[in-house]
């Protein structure tokens, strides 16, 4: 029981940080190369790179929600709440990132 409460809010926060940090674009990226290129393959990089995360993001968020399914979903006995109440957040987070990725903000 104690553990859902410390991972509920871990969860939570680090997706939406990860969404925030998205959305201003200021998540981890690796540009040891990228800032030696000139601005217009600067560019196009950052749009393949963008693409690659949004499609990873993408199948990361469907199994999420497949492992949510109503199949798969277990209450927990120790507390009133279903764990899948935690768990959301995982999906919704992926899509989140799948979104500020696609948009390329």
């Amino acid at each position: 029981m104690v553990q859902m409460f410390i991972t509920t809010p871990f969860l939570w926060i680090g997706f939406l940080g990860a969404a925030i940090a998205t959305s201003e674009k200021r998540h981890i990226n690796i540009d040891a190369l990228r800032r030696f290129l000139p601005p217009r393959i600067r560019s196009a990089v950052d749009v393949i790179t963008d693409l690659f995360a949004a499609i990873i993001c993408y199948f990361l968020m469907i199994a999420a929600r497949v492992s949510l399914s109503p199949k798969k979903r277990q209450d927990n006995d120790l507390s009133e709440y279903p764990v899948w109440y935690a768990q959301i957040i995982i999906p919704v987070g992926f899509g989140l990132l799948v979104v500020h990725f696609a948009s390329g903000q």
